[in-house]
């Protein structure tokens, strides 16, 4: 039976789903600031435009820089050591983001949080591609890309669980606020984690060309019209993710005057159970795409879903009422995650073995710089310079912009791609 034909083992799926949960692991860390954050607002007495930067260029700045050393490495080095070490890097971070004094410190632990978190998804995605058989990898990859949904949603529902209801004392660490001790809290168990995966093996590297950097400038430059608008489409959705999910907890709060536990369980369940049935459809689809014939299966299934994200993510905000609100939202985190969900099997779909983990990486960078770095402060700069505030009208004025560009710079990939994937075949 041939590699691109043999069905995955225990130990590949166990792979896969450590090292979805360590990317849960890394979304949780990352999200839940969103969360705790008008509790630090209102102790630090931030403003909306300093919670923004808070939310975005304190991790995303860092984090873009260091994801493109970090996936060079990872196309030439262990990538499942770099995994374990990271994982325990930004897990001290989180916890001592907990340990801030003032907003400065918050910043920085944030900062180190972003380096840290750098290398699990140009790693992970680079080692999943080798595991898994050629035939069950946008399957295996489109799970691992589940982590970071399956994080975002349960940063929400461990917040509200774990944020206390009063400041509390913890050995050797004194007094702490609610918001400080549920950073503590989500930070530590990543240690625990990180030893569960020494049991995570390098693997050979397979589907590879010559390797010289003068062929991989070339590879580039020639796949510029495939991977310029495939990173562009993909950004423009990932924007909307990051800006309405760091901002949909003090929406609910102020609008809909929800509890940060309402807020938690609420958000977190729905999101959770969207994320999770969006990533069986997707893959059902690109499934549905291949048997058909299409070799850019997976970037047809992004296009398909990128069209439908447009009008939930505009006027979700603009409802006025909490449950037509989360219907709404619903529907635009389903299809935010349908097309997300598959960035990482479309590169492996097109790209050689020893470039993957780097092209993840370029990817991350741009997404993250404009999405994570840009989404969250200018949300807060329209909200407190034209709507007084409401981050309903900032919201839908950020969306209408950015929602349309994913499709157009998706479709305008489409003859690179099927181009891409068709040689693709060739290589062993």
């Amino acid at each position: 039976m041939s590699e691109s034909r043999a069905a995955p083992s225990t130990y590949q799926w166990m792979v896969v789903f450590l090292l979805s949960i360590v990317y849960a692991c890394a979304f949780i860390d990352r999200q839940i600031l969103s969360l705790l954050a008008p509790a630090i607002s209102k102790d630090f007495k931030l403003s909306d435009l300093q919670t923004g930067l808070l939310l975005g260029p304190a991790f995303a700045i860092v984090f873009v820089f260091s994801g493109i050393y970090f996936g060079k490495i990872a196309d030439r080095a262990d990538r499942s050591r770099m995994i374990r070490w990271s994982l325990a890097a930004w897990s001290v971070c989180t916890a001592a983001c907990g340990l801030s004094p003032n907003f400065p410190w918050l910043f920085a632990m944030r900062m180190g949080v972003g380096i840290g978190e750098a290398t699990i998804a140009p790693a992970g995605v680079s080692l999943i591609g080798d595991v898994m058989p050629q035939s069950q990898r946008t399957r295996g990859l489109a799970f691992f890309n589940a982590g970071s949904n399956i994080g975002t949603a349960s940063s929400y529902l461990i917040g509200a669980a774990i944020i206390p209801a009063a400041p509390v004392l913890l050995p050797l660490l004194g007094e702490l606020q609610p918001w400080q001790a549920a950073f503590v809290y989500v930070g530590l168990p990543g240690l625990v984690l990180a030893v569960l995966s020494l049991v995570v093996r390098e693997p050979k590297r397979l589907e590879k060309v010559a390797d010289n950097s003068d062929l991989a400038k070339r590879f580039l430059r020639e796949r510029l019209s495939l991977f310029g608008p495939l990173f562009a489409g993909s950004t423009a959705i990932i924007c909307i993710g990051y800006g309405t999910a760091a901002w949909l907890p003090s929406y609910l709060g102020r609008t809909y005057q929800w509890s940060t536990t309402r807020i938690g369980f609420t958000v977190g369940v729905q999101n959770l159970t969207v994320m999770i049935i969006a990533t069986v459809i997707a893959t059902f689809i690109v499934s549905a795409f291949r048997r058909r014939g299409n070799v850019d299966a997976v970037l047809r299934t992004m296009i398909l879903f990128s069209a439908l994200i447009v009008p939930p993510a505009i006027l979700s905000w603009q409802m006025g009422n909490a449950d037509l609100f989360m219907l709404l939202y619903a529907a635009e985190l389903f299809c935010q995650s349908s097309v997300l969900n598959l960035v990482g099997a479309a590169i492996c779909d097109v790209a050689p073995n020893q470039w993957r983990a780097k092209l993840y990486a370029i990817y991350l960078m741009v997404s993250s710089l404009i999405g994570l770095g840009l989404g969250p402060p200018v949300i807060g700069f329209l909200a407190q310079r034209f709507y007084g505030g409401d981050l309903g009208d900032a919201v839908s004025t950020y969306n209408a912009i950015v929602a349309p560009c994913g499709i157009v710079f998706l479709l305008m990939a489409r003859k690179a791609f099927k181009a891409g994937a068709l040689e693709a075949k060739t290589w062993q």
